[in-house]
C-alpha cells in the first residue's frame, strides 16, 4: 500500500458521501475504503465518513454545521442529529472546535471545525506516531501549549467549555507525568484546573507580578460567571485553598494579594525540573536546620525554661495551632521574639538550636550590611528583606525562621532630627519601615541585641517574647568550664569562677586558645596558663596568681 492511498480513500470517501444525502447504507461501494481510514483511526463508519469530509473542507476553510449540510446535500437538522459523533472526533483530537460567539450562550450556527496538520501528515505518511506527537510534551511545552489556547480563547472568541474541553483533553494525553497526574488526582473542576496550569506557567517563567483578573477574564466568556468565580476564589471558598493547592502572597501593591502555587504544588512542578525552581525554593541564602551542630548550651532554671517554652510554641505541631487560635481571636499571628543582653551570652547560639529542634531553616539578616550611603536603597532593603522571607514562607513547607542578628542600632531608640543629618533621616526611616513590617509580620522572627537600657519603646511593644540573657551565675558557670576544659578540677574552675566573671562566649575562647596552646606544645601545657588566658580575656580586670596543682 503506497503512503498516498489514505489521502485518496478519504478522496473518495467525500466524494461519495456528498452524493449519498447521508444515506449510508448507499455507500457499499466504497467499504474497502472506509474500512481502511476506520482502522487506521479506530472510529466507527459515520465517524469515518464525517471525518473525511471534514478533512477534505478544513483545507478551503473552517467547516461548520451549514458547511457539512451543504457537502451532503441534506438539512442542518440531519448534521445536528450527529454532533456526538463530530464531538467524539473531537475528543480524540482529531478535529479542532472553535466557537465565533463571544459569550456561552452559543448556537450550532457559531461552531466551526479543523482538522490539524499533523492529522493531514499522518494520513499522508500512513504513520500513526504522527496522530500523537502534538497532544504529548514535556511539562514546559505543555504548560505553554495551554496558556497559547487560553489566549487564543478570547482572541478567537471560542468558548470557555471549549477551552477546557481542550484542556482535559492534553492532560488525559500526557498521564505519567508528576504535575499532570498531581492535578487530575487533586483538583476536581476543571476551571481550577485551568487557573492552576495557568499560574504554573508563569511560575515557570519566574514571573511573580500579574494581574489575576486580567486571567480569568481571558478564560471566562460569561463576566456574570466571571466575577461570581473571583468573588468566592478571593474569599478563599475553592477546593484549590481547601486542599492547599493554592495560597495568597502579598503583592507588590499595598494591601493586594495575589494566588499563587502552594509549596507543595510547587514542588511537584519542579519534581523533573529542580534546576528550574528559584533559589529561594532551593534554600540558596538559607541556613538548613540539618546543617545546625548539637551545640550544649548552659544557662539557669528560668532561662532554661523560657527558651523550651518558645521552641515547644513554633514546634511544627503546635504552631499552626497557636497561629489559628491567634487569628480565632483576631490578634496578630506572627512570633516574634528578641534575646538580649551582653555579648558572649548564647544569644546567637540559642536561636540555631531552636532552629535545629524544630527542622526550622533559617533566613539570618545582617542589617549592618545592608545602610547604603544612597538615600532610598537602605529602605528598600529593609522591605526586601520582608518580602523575601513572606515569599519563602508562602512556599517552604516547614515554615521558616527570619533571624535579625545584632541589630542594636535598629532597635536603639528613634532621633528627634533636629539636625538635617541624612544618615539620621535615614535610620530613622528605616525603623519606620521595620516597625510597620513588624506590626503586620506573620511569621516566626528571632532578633538579637546587646542593648539593655537604651532600647526603643515601639520596639519592645512588638516583640511577643523578650528574654534577658545574663551573664551565667557562679554554678553555670562551673558547668560551662568543665564542659570545655574536662581536665580542670573542681577546685580549680571555683577559683576560675571566682576571679573572673566571664561569659560563656568568652569562655569559650579561653577554651580555644588552650586548645592551641596544647597544640603548640605538643599536648603537654601547663595548666597556669589558662590563668593567664583568662587575663587576656579580661585584661581590664585586676588578677591575682592561682596556683594550680601539677
Amino acid at each position: 500500500m503506497s503512503n498516498n492511498n489514505l489521502l485518496i480513500h478519504i478522496e473518495k470517501i467525500s466524494s461519495e458521501a456528498a452524493k449519498s444525502k447521508l444515506e449510508f447504507e448507499t455507500l457499499t461501494e466504497i467499504n474497502q475504503e472506509i474500512s481502511s481510514i476506520a482502522d487506521f483511526l479506530s472510529l466507527s463508519t459515520i465517524q469515518t465518513v464525517l471525518f473525511s469530509s471534514m478533512v477534505e473542507l478544513s483545507l478551503q476553510r473552517t467547516v461548520t454545521v451549514d458547511s457539512l449540510a451543504r457537502h451532503y446535500k441534506c438539512s442542518v437538522l440531519r448534521i445536528i442529529n450527529l454532533i456526538q459523533e463530530i464531538d467524539a472526533l473531537e475528543q480524540r483530537a482529531l478535529i479542532f472546535k472553535c466557537c465565533k460567539a463571544s459569550n456561552k450562550r452559543y448556537s450550532y450556527n457559531d461552531l466551526g471545525y479543523s482538522v490539524p496538520h499533523h492529522v493531514i501528515e499522518a494520513l499522508r505518511t500512513h504513520d500513526k506516531n504522527k496522530l500523537t506527537e502534538n497532544t504529548q510534551f514535556n511539562l514546559p511545552n505543555l504548560l505553554e501549549k495551554i496558556t497559547e489556547m487560553i489566549d487564543a480563547r478570547e482572541t478567537n472568541s471560542s468558548s470557555t467549555s471549549i477551552l477546557l474541553e481542550q484542556i482535559e483533553f492534553l492532560l488525559n494525553s500526557n498521564k505519567g507525568q508528576p504535575f499532570v497526574d498531581y492535578i487530575n488526582k487533586n483538583i476536581k473542576l476543571p476551571i481550577n484546573k485551568c487557573i492552576v496550569l495557568a499560574l504554573a506557567f508563569l511560575r515557570l517563567k519566574k514571573q511573580d507580578t500579574y494581574d489575576f483578573d486580567s486571567i480569568t477574564a481571558t478564560i471566562f466568556d460569561d463576566l456574570a460567571i466571571q466575577l461570581d468565580f473571583e468573588h468566592n476564589f478571593k474569599a478563599g471558598n475553592n477546593e484549590l485553598f481547601i486542599k492547599d493547592i493554592v495560597r495568597f502572597k502579598d503583592s507588590l501593591f499595598a494591601d493586594e494579594k495575589i494566588p499563587v502555587l502552594s509549596y507543595k504544588t510547587t514542588k511537584m512542578l519542579f519534581k523533573d525540573y529542580p534546576e528550574l525552581a528559584l533559589d529561594s525554593e532551593n534554600g540558596e541564602g538559607f541556613i538548613h536546620a540539618a546543617s545546625i551542630r548539637t551545640k550544649k548550651l548552659y544557662f539557669d532554671d528560668k532561662l532554661n525554661n523560657q527558651l523550651s517554652r518558645i521552641s515547644s510554641a513554633i514546634s511544627q505541631s503546635n504552631f499552626r495551632l497557636l497561629q489559628r487560635r491567634l487569628r480565632d481571636s483576631k490578634l496578630p499571628v506572627g512570633v516574634t521574639v528578641m534575646f538580649y543582653g551582653q555579648s558572649g551570652t548564647g544569644k546567637t547560639e540559642s536561636v540555631f538550636q531552636i532552629a535545629r529542634q524544630t527542622k526550622r531553616d533559617v533566613m539570618m539578616v545582617d542589617l549592618s550590611q545592608i545602610r547604603s550611603k544612597w538615600f532610598g536603597e537602605s529602605e528598600k532593603q529593609v522591605k526586601k528583606i520582608f518580602d523575601d522571607y513572606r515569599r519563602a514562607f508562602a512556599n517552604f513547607h516547614v515554615k521558616p525562621i527570619l533571624f535579625i542578628n545584632e541589630a542594636d542600632g535598629m532597635f536603639s531608640k528613634r532621633m528627634s532630627l533636629k539636625g538635617d543629618s541624612t544618615t539620621e533621616q535615614i535610620m530613622n526611616t528605616m525603623q519606620n519601615i521595620m516597625l510597620q513590617e513588624l506590626e503586620r509580620f506573620e511569621g516566626i522572627l528571632f532578633a538579637t541585641t546587646n542593648l539593655t537600657m537604651n532600647l526603643d519603646s515601639a520596639f519592645e511593644r512588638r516583640f511577643l517574647f523578650k528574654v534577658e540573657f545574663p551573664n551565667p551565675l557562679p554554678e553555670v558557670s562551673e558547668r560551662i568550664w568543665k564542659s570545655k576544659i574536662p581536665e580542670l578540677s573542681s577546685s580549680q574552675i571555683k577559683q576560675l569562677v571566682s576571679k573572673y566573671e566571664l561569659s560563656g562566649g568568652e569562655i569559650e575562647n579561653v577554651a580555644r586558645k588552650y586548645l592551641m596552646e596544647m597544640a603548640v606544645d605538643n599536648g603537654k601545657p601547663s595548666l597556669n596558663k589558662v590563668d593567664e588566658l583568662c587575663s587576656l580575656e579580661k585584661s581590664f580586670q585586676k588578677s591575682r596568681k592561682i596556683g594550680f596543682l601539677k
